[in-house]
């Protein structure tokens, strides 16, 4: 037997439950020392109801949780009792699932509690069930997106190949700490999550939109006909009964008769924030990425950040997103600061106060890592190019915190031909796949070189946009901005150029979305560039202006 392997039997396992109170959780734990019995006779109930998988009685047996009911001197000893009596009664007859509840850290940027130390937390009870053999792992009932987020990065540097799965809870259509449906499987896709469900039938059918991965389905035990009705349309891949009352297992074994499939949607490059998903791609809208927060010409964000201040970037974040910002780039590359500090101050005060998905801007991989490990959700990193070396340095990042890369076509620190940037390109994918980084977790910039060098250059970089997606079929996108470098009345330049790039296909950008002139712009390319179906955002763009 192979746990969530494909064409064969969907796995179904029962929640052995006392409550949900700490007193209840408590006696919960307690059962696997005190009254072995108890749970030996609920698992073999649900193997004769029809159950293929056991979950271990585990899943508020995390250090902080065992505190808080006095038991935390029993932590090895009620993970390791708790797999060992689920292997007893499964033999060879059913899989044994590690069980992980969430350990409801306040996690930066909801709380105070430090990304890493939750990821060593969750990392000691993981280590503690892979020894004792368990056939899988289920992240179980998480609300919270960084409690997640840790959980699973744990799981995948125990450097284990089990099936990983995941059970989310969602209330009034979206976790506690934000994410939809949408948002929860973008960012989960990017994490090597083998399996995505949550504890509502309705939220199964939107996750199923936005993964290719087999469906994780929770019921409970008041579970109604018309529910098993539509959890049993779903590609699924594990059930999940929640209850005691093993007679209303035999109502939901039926489905797990069906046979595992894997999903075939051409999944699109995605980023999020922890309750916003934004994509770029062939008919999608321009991709409109704020350029504001970089002290790059900018004595004053400059002098601001040397000061360890982080007022200025609040201002220049609210006003882009007012204007229309879809992400936001954020580069701290000040001159005699601590890029590495002020990234792992930045982007939690961000994420505390503005919920758009952020681009984390560096050449220093210390700095992309402190971006990355206290973001929420599926961040953008800018940016790897054609340096070997750097890719090695950052690519681990990329793939560890299940973010998104931008690939930039240059080597040496200068643009090549059109032949040259696509092979830099090509090279790029390949690296990322080495690391597991999927396609669609990589976007092109085709470098926007100043038109002041060279009056051939700007088509070079249209030319590579066709080229790119021609040969790779990966969206692209570039800054703007740097073609007007050095030449006056900039923003004249720069608005032409970028007309000119969506005509050949440019998906993306980061650029000044405070100049109107250019929003007006990019609504009426978006037109001719089949980004605007029948004109209705057009339409609606020219509304708001009446107002």
């Amino acid at each position: 037997m192979e746990l969530l392997k494909e064409n064969s039997r969907v796995a179904l396992a029962a929640e052995f439950q006392i409550g949900s109170k700490n007193e209840n959780i408590g006696k919960q734990l307690q059962t696997t020392v005190n009254n072995p019995e108890a749970l030996q006779k609920f698992y073999k109930q649900s193997i004769q109801k029809g159950g293929n998988a056991l979950l271990t009685n585990t899943k508020f047996a995390l250090p902080n949780l065992l505190q808080q009911v006095g038991l935390e001197e029993k932590f090895t000893q009620i993970n390791e009792k708790a797999a060992q009596i689920a292997r007893q009664v499964a033999e060879d007859n059913a899989f044994v699932i590690g069980n992980i509840g969430s350990a409801a850290l306040e996690i930066k940027p909801f709380g105070d509690f430090d990304f890493e130390d939750a990821v060593q937390l969750y990392n000691q009870q993981i280590k503690l069930l892979i020894k004792t053999g368990i056939d899988g792992i289920l992240l179980n009932g998480f609300s919270e997106i960084q409690n997640l987020r840790a959980a699973a990065i744990a799981v995948r540097q125990s450097n284990t190949d089990l099936p990983l799965m995941v059970k989310a809870d969602f209330h009034d259509k979206k976790m506690k700490t934000g994410p939809d449906p949408e948002t929860l499987s973008t960012i989960l896709n990017s994490l090597d999550v083998d399996a995505i469900g949550a504890n509502q039938a309705g939220i199964l059918r939107k996750l199923e939109k936005f993964t290719n991965q087999p469906l994780v389905a929770g019921i409970d035990e008041q579970v109604s006909g018309k529910d098993i009705k539509r959890i049993e349309r779903r590609r699924l891949g594990l059930l999940v009964y929640s209850g005691n009352r093993s007679e209303n297992l035999a109502a939901v074994a039926q489905l797990s008769q069906k046979k595992i499939s894997i999903g075939e949607i051409e999944l699109p490059f995605a980023i999020t924030s922890y309750n916003q998903t934004r994509q770029a791609g062939p008919g999608l809208p321009f991709f409109k990425i704020g350029e504001r927060i970089n002290p790059t010409g900018r004595d004053d964000l400059a002098k601001e950040l040397k000061a360890g201040k982080l007022d200025q970037i609040i201002l220049d974040a609210e006003k882009q997103i007012k204007a229309g910002a879809e992400a936001l780039d954020v580069n701290l590359g000040a001159a005699m600061v601590d890029e590495t500090a002020l990234m792992e101050k930045a982007i939690p005060k961000i994420q505390a106060k503005f919920d758009i998905p952020l681009v984390i801007d560096s050449s220093q991989p210390e700095a992309i890592e402190a971006g990355l490990k206290n973001y929420a959700g599926k961040a953008l990193v800018n940016s790897v190019d054609g340096d070997e070396k750097k890719q090695e340095r950052i690519l681990p990042l990329v793939k560890k915190y299940g973010a998104a890369v931008i690939g930039l076509t240059i080597k040496g620190g200068k643009p090549g031909s059109v032949e040259e940037r696509t092979q830099i390109a090509r090279q790029i994918v390949d690296k990322c796949q080495t690391y597991g980084i999927p396609r669609q977790d990589i976007i092109i910039d085709t470098v926007a070189m100043s038109a002041a060098t060279s009056s051939k250059i700007a088509m070079q970089s249209f030319e590579t946009v066709r080229a790119v997606k021609k040969e790779l079929g990966l969206p692209t996108m570039m800054g703007i901005s740097n073609s007007s470098f050095g030449l006056p009345n900039r923003n004249w330049v720069h608005n032409t150029f970028l007309i000119q790039a969506m005509a050949f296909g440019l998906d993306g950008g980061i650029i000044n979305v405070e100049d109107s002139d250019l929003d007006r712009l990019i609504h009426v390319a978006s037109i001719f560039s089949d980004r605007d179906p029948h004109c209705m955002n057009y339409i609606k763009y020219t509304r708001s202006l009446e107002k």
